[in-house]
């Protein structure tokens, strides 16, 4: 079997290392194995927003020595020895994120990877679309109509059986993995957990996103149905996540209550009603998915999402929202 991994940025962690111990897995186990870098070829990325050269002189650098970790059967490449040429391409004005979602070129989603990357990098799901806004925004979009050119040299070089990348939302591997999707070439979307009370553990997705909602909700079907604990025990671990988190003991991430000051409570707390706190996060990991994770939204956003539940107990006069 031939395998092609893609890495973006030698200073992404733990992403850079996991894609490294699976390239040797499969040289390992016999299999054709092509390591293929960015290598300076994209002005941005995730890791490197602004183009700051002397950081993709550092990743450049880094780059160089992770891959010495390499099995000697690992083929290296650079991304630029498939194809060098980045074309200037015009997009009609826009004017909301809605209308940058409807930007496809050959079948990627870039219009869904811009801003999902962008999101993540600003936090910003309400930005001001002026020429400024639109001169980066198009930078980042005709970038990506070139990786499509290139990546689709790429797989038509090295015919690979399957392609893995590290996450697969953002804008500088995003086309890989819709061309993929596209040529009917598996791909595998890694990811990593754990590292708190337990080991890091890798995980990965064929022919997914890590964010996928169907995939995610048999994965956890399936964990729970193929446990050797009984029904008792494993109700008691999940039980037991949520306790730790009410009780600010480290389960998941982090513990979100670590700074708080017991006993003090808001001016306006009222004991006789039904108090509920709604802790939201970023929109990054899912404003900008794809259109069957947006299909399955109750809401366009999580605040959305809120002035939906206010609104539906505007008359309620015993709950209180914090």
């Amino acid at each position: 079997m031939k395998v092609v991994f893609y890495s973006t940025s030698s200073i992404l962690n733990p992403h850079f290392g996991i894609l490294l111990d699976e390239a040797n897995r499969f040289a390992d186990q016999g299999d054709s194995v092509v390591f293929v870098t960015c290598s300076r070829y994209n002005d941005v990325c995730l890791k490197n927003p602004s183009g700051n050269r002397g950081l993709c002189y550092i990743c450049n650098q880094t780059n160089y020595i992770g891959l010495r970790n390499l099995r000697a059967s690992v083929i290296q490449k650079k991304l630029s020895s498939y194809y060098t040429k980045k074309q200037s391409v015009k997009f009609d004005r826009y004017k909301s994120l809605d209308d940058i979602k409807k930007i496809d070129y050959k079948g990627g989603l870039i219009g869904y990877a811009a801003i999902s990357s962008y999101v993540t990098v600003t936090r910003n799901i309400n930005p001001k679309i002026d020429d400024i806004f639109y001169a980066y925004f198009n930078s980042i979009l005709e970038q990506e109509v070139s990786l499509i050119d290139t990546f689709q040299k790429l797989i038509d070089f090295e015919k690979p059986d399957l392609v893995c990348l590290f996450n697969g939302r953002f804008f500088e591997n995003r086309p890989l993995y819709d061309l993929c999707i596209g040529n009917n070439i598996t791909v595998r979307t890694y990811e990593f957990d754990g590292g708190r009370e337990e080991k890091f553990i890798k995980l990965y997705f064929e022919n997914a996103l890590p964010h996928n909602l169907i995939i995610n909700t048999n994965y956890a079907f399936e964990c729970w149905n193929n446990s050797k604990d009984c029904d008792r025990i494993k109700k008691e671990k999940a039980k037991s996540f949520f306790e730790k988190r009410r009780n600010g003991i480290i389960a998941g991430d982090k513990v979100y209550i670590e700074n708080q000051i017991k006993g003090k409570l808001p001016i306006d707390w009222d004991d006789t009603k039904r108090n509920i706190a709604i802790f939201n996060s970023s929109e990054d990991e899912f404003i900008a998915v794809d259109r069957d994770f947006d299909n399955l939204s109750l809401y366009k956003s999580q605040i959305d999402g809120i002035r939906g539940i206010l609104e539906h107990y505007k008359e309620n006069q015993t709950v209180h929202f914090y």
